[in-house]
């Protein structure tokens, strides 16, 4: 999620429809839906005009406020979204189909096609209608498709990445604008004349696989019979090993160490760089504990975590390679989760969580308790500060990281000061060890009401 998917394609769509021979798109995108405050609170269904005067919008989620007390539970649910099954059925399906068939003379007939397909999600497969359509359109030997499947995967998602004819991609931030590139590379073949097809494998061999080698997710290269590249390989044995591991082993019961220059995914990752990496001035605090990533897997630390939703924003100009060789290192990154640590880094970030218990994915939470009198069971920020004196503002992501942090006992003997300026504006200050560090508090990624 939020890598660009839809956008890388629609932006090869785009780029495809420039073409004079180029075959009009049907079938649909969904568009996210911001807040005045730029927060995501949906996702709407918009159709391609394909003979039509405009495209046709529709909802598809809307966020559900609270937690449904004193209102009627949506029917359909998909996480804090309540999910219109019936809008996607009266909008979608019928862009999947519109020109499936036409009628010269006194026969009917099918046609060649360009159907955009975005995207075969958890929302979209609450409706057996949708997945009806979905599958009729990968099914016609007459339809080119380009679409969107998440990576954790419902059975029809899954059904249609293992067929022979489907080339599946992966999309990073740090590879979409090349993917761009390839898959009208790779379809520009696709729309070369207007011809009638009537072999599946004739049609399917007209998608170039060349230009899109390079991106195949891994397991694709043996369904074309080509030699796996050593990206791929090296994929495939990573994600072994993290198969191999046990699920404690997976998701450690150790909690996730503090992630900052000089810490354990610094070393591992950046130990060899030549980069001089400024010391952390700001400090961010979750609440929730989260887990040691896999051993063979520090980039993954905190991977989990919403706040990156908004720091990818925040930090993408040091992700950009011309800045990277104004400063003139000589860092690389081989992937998404070691691009944006290695941003952390550079911009004199730490990030950690209030509580030290860990929450293993897939298991109930629990609310936390304070074990003992001294806050056993939290993470030792004011030590973290005495470590580095160079931190002169904590951030803690939501109400609820500082009202925890502040709970305590061990926290509550510390000097802490709370008042309010001009513009009623909380300002908080701790004092450690004779300075002062600075306190935020902001609204966490999720958007959660009683933050």
């Amino acid at each position: 999620p939020g890598v660009g998917k839809t956008t890388t394609m629609l932006k090869a769509i785009d780029e495809l429809g420039k073409a004079a021979d180029a075959l009009p798109p049907c079938g649909f995108y969904t568009a996210e839906i911001r807040d005045v405050d730029g927060k995501r609170c949906g996702f709407d269904v918009v159709t391609f005009p394909s003979g039509q005067s405009d495209a046709r919008r529709a909802p598809l989620a809307r966020l559900v406020a609270g937690d449904g007390v004193g209102s009627a539970r949506p029917r359909h649910r998909v996480g804090r979204y309540a999910v219109d099954v019936k809008a996607l059925e009266t909008t979608a399906c019928p862009a999947l189909r519109h020109g499936d068939v036409i009628s010269e003379g006194q026969k009917t007939t099918t046609r060649r096609r360009f159907v955009a397909l975005d995207e075969i999600g958890k929302m979209e497969c609450l409706s057996s209608e949708f997945e009806r359509a979905a599958w009729e359109v990968i099914e016609s030997p007459e339809t080119v498709v380009l679409g969107t499947i998440p990576v954790h995967r419902q059975s029809l998602a899954n059904s249609v990445a293992a067929r022979p004819d489907v080339a599946v991609v992966r999309v990073t931030t740090t590879n979409r604008d090349a993917l761009r590139a390839a898959l009208v590379d790779a379809m520009k073949h696709s729309f070369a004349n207007d011809r009638r097809i009537a072999e599946r494998d004739h049609f399917f061999a007209t998608v170039q696989i060349a230009p899109l080698v390079p991106f195949l997710e891994t397991g694709q290269s043996s369904k074309f019979g080509l030699e796996r590249t050593e990206e791929e390989e090296q994929r495939e044995k990573e994600e072994e090993e993290e198969k191999a591991l046990s699920k404690d082993e997976r998701f450690c019961v150790r909690n996730a160490d503090a992630l900052v220059v000089g810490g354990d995914a610094h070393r591992r990752l950046f130990g060899d760089s030549d980069e001089p990496f400024p010391p952390p001035r700001t400090l961010l605090l979750g609440e929730t504990s989260s887990p040691a990533p896999p051993p063979t897997r520090p980039e993954l630390a905190y991977a989990e975590r919403s706040m990156w939703r908004v720091l990818d924003e925040i930090l993408a100009e040091e992700t950009d390679e011309t800045k990277q060789k104004e400063k003139g290192t000589t860092t690389t990154t081989t992937n998404r989760e070691t691009t944006r640590l290695l941003a952390v880094f550079r911009a004199g970030l730490a990030v950690w969580d209030v509580v030290a218990d860990v929450h293993v994915p897939g298991e109930r939470k629990t609310k936390h308790k304070t074990k003992t009198k001294d806050g056993a069971s939290l993470n030792d920020v004011f030590g973290f500060l005495r470590l580095y004196p160079s931190v002169t503002r904590l951030v803690f992501v939501g109400e609820r990281a500082w009202r925890r942090f502040r709970s305590a006992p061990g926290n509550g003997n510390a000097t802490i000061r709370e008042s309010s300026d001009s513009s009623q504006r909380r300002l908080r200050v701790i004092a450690v060890d004779g300075r002062t560090v600075d306190v935020f508090v902001v609204r966490s990624a999720r958007g959660d009401e009683r933050d």
